[in-house]
């Protein structure tokens, strides 16, 4: 599953820098993952309406992040920049050398995101409904 997520600005806060520019983030997560739980159903084996309860933690893992983008140098020149999934940084474009802060700063902001969310590796999940049996 992936999350993709698009921001145009005149100002991008990247790091301790602003920027002008476009990014677009990607989060790509587990396909298949683990559930633990437990569940609670009324009226077993009788006809009606009834009720389900299920309680449990879904086992996601930390998603993989990439961020790509174009700042712009105060010329209007444009620097591309992608950082991979490990935080590594590139960038292509002759304003990037205008833009010396750009890749730390970019960096910077990805391992920052990815520390946020190793929090949510495991997280919480509660249902409940109505069921009717014939």
């Amino acid at each position: 599953m992936m999350l993709a997520v698009d921001a145009r600005s005149t100002a991008l806060d990247i790091g301790s820098d602003g920027y002008d520019g476009n990014l677009s983030v990607q989060m790509t997560f587990e396909r298949l993952v683990p559930y633990a739980g437990i569940g609670w159903s009324t009226g077993r084996g009788k006809r009606g309406i009834g009720v389900v309860i299920d309680v449990g933690v879904v086992f996601q893992g930390v998603p993989v992040v990439t961020v790509e983008g174009i700042a712009y140098s105060s010329e209007g020149e444009a620097c591309s920049f992608r950082v991979a999934g490990d935080s590594s940084t590139s960038l292509t474009g002759a304003a990037c050398v205008a833009l010396d802060d750009l890749q730390q700063d970019a960096s910077h902001e990805h391992e920052e995101l990815m520390d946020a969310l190793a929090d949510f590796e495991i997280y919480p999940v509660a249902s409940a409904g109505l069921v009717y049996r014939f």
